[in-house]
């Protein structure tokens, strides 16, 4: 397939020798705009897009509240509690513990479900409320599990 005419625009032919973005452009202002190129927040090792002033909207609402950037080295902090491996995200808590901790008061527990069907000499794979899928509709169906 043809390219667009205009230097450094990859995308398919439309009409005119122009992409449907400079065709639509030359058709509204009578002129084509050059491209942008995408330019880079001024933090190093940030890699979101410029938004104002040189820097990404992150660290210019930094800029905005502290006058500063606050540089947060996120691979050394990483959640308090033992086995979770997750980035800090407030009160050295990531994000899930720490909502379990605003609405319970600590970390809950999670508490390991029943693997297999509670019927006795029943092996199948648990479904809902502790039955299999068989026993489940039984219980749903009738109130009880029928032996």
């Amino acid at each position: 397939m043809k390219k667009c005419s205009i230097i450094g625009c990859d995308n398919h032919l439309k009409a005119r020798g122009y992409c449907l973005k400079h065709y639509l452009q030359a058709l509204r202002s009578g002129k084509i705009t050059k491209l942008k190129k995408e330019i880079l927040c001024k933090v190093e090792n940030c890699v979101d897009k410029n938004n104002v002033k040189g820097y990404c909207k992150r660290h210019y609402a930094q800029i905005l509240n502290h006058n500063k950037i606050i540089k947060v080295d996120k691979t050394s902090i990483l959640c308090s509690v033992e086995n979770c491996f997750e980035y800090h995200y407030a009160k050295s808590y990531c994000a899930r513990h720490y909502q379990q901790v605003k609405r319970n008061g600590k970390v809950t527990v999670k508490e390991e479900r029943q693997k297999i069907c509670k019927v006795a000499d029943c092996i199948n794979k648990h479904y809902g409320k502790g039955y299999c899928c068989k026993h489940y509709r039984q219980f749903k169906r009738h109130g009880f599990v029928v032996q």
